[in-house]
């Protein structure tokens, strides 16, 4: 029964090593084993250790297979760059009617001021244009 509770662990990230904390003093060896590749796959360096000097030469066999086999740590990436002018054009050239301005910096998620000015610095290159009020696509303006 401990041992399904030792599985679990995979589905409670944010209660992991709470619950690891308690499967590696556990008195069975075959939950302080599954513990020892819990350990290894969430990156618990500190509780892995711990069990390399457990008194069960199976949990520390476990301690040294979980460290063979666990995955390498994932990096994660770094989001790609923003390109405000792309999004601009993208969202006049979304717009079947186009935007305004207002509209432009609410579908961004910038402030009206910086929405103005990537505006006019697109009016000015004549990528966009204007309808009224409204931003569109100038002839040509896709380059």
């Amino acid at each position: 029964m401990r041992l399904a509770a030792a599985e679990a662990l995979c589905l409670l990230p944010s209660r992991a090593r709470a619950a690891l904390i308690c499967a590696v003093q556990d008195p069975a060896p075959a939950v302080r084993r599954r513990a020892a590749a819990l350990a290894a796959a969430e990156g618990f360096d500190d509780l892995l250790a711990q069990l390399s000097f457990d008194a069960e030469a199976s949990v520390r066999a476990a301690c040294d297979a979980a460290r063979r086999e666990a995955p390498a740590p994932v990096e994660p990436e770094a989001p790609p760059a923003r390109d405000p002018a792309g999004e601009v054009l993208q969202a006049v050239q979304a717009a079947l009617f186009g935007l305004t301005e207002e509209e432009l910096a609410e579908h961004l998620g910038v402030p009206e001021s910086e929405a103005k000015a990537l505006a006019g610095r697109l009016l000015a290159a004549g990528r966009i244009g204007r309808r009224g009020k409204r931003l569109v696509l100038a002839e040509g303006g896709s380059r």
